[in-house]
């Protein structure tokens, strides 16, 4: 399923408050149930991890995780993706696998 991309900043606010979270090494996943046809998700790095490019890197590597495993989100969710500082140093596909397992757990 493809998904739309959430930019709005009182919908990540929505998100953060009214949501169910799942927390790994690399990153916090929050989710509900969405409103609409099609998924949205975002993805957000706290300036505590770094400058902009390291920020930057943190998040392509979560959008890339996201990217492989889409697929696994059945239904209509939306998601904020919280990169950890981990996300930077540790194994990719360690972290792919772990989104994987998450997207799947939150039927």
């Amino acid at each position: 399923m493809k998904t739309a991309p959430l930019t709005d900043n009182r919908e990540f606010k929505k998100i953060y408050r009214d949501s169910n979270s799942k927390v790994t090494q690399y990153f916090v996943l929050y989710y509900r149930p969405g409103t609409c046809d099609t998924s949205r998700v975002g993805f957000t790095v706290s300036k505590k991890i770094g400058n902009a490019v390291v920020r930057n890197r943190a998040r392509r590597r979560l959008k890339e995780c996201f990217r492989l495993h889409e697929d696994s989100l059945e239904g209509c969710y939306d998601l904020v993706i919280v990169a950890r500082a981990r996300s930077l140093k540790g194994d990719f596909h360690h972290m792919c696998r772990l989104l994987k397992k998450a997207l799947e757990e939150i039927k």
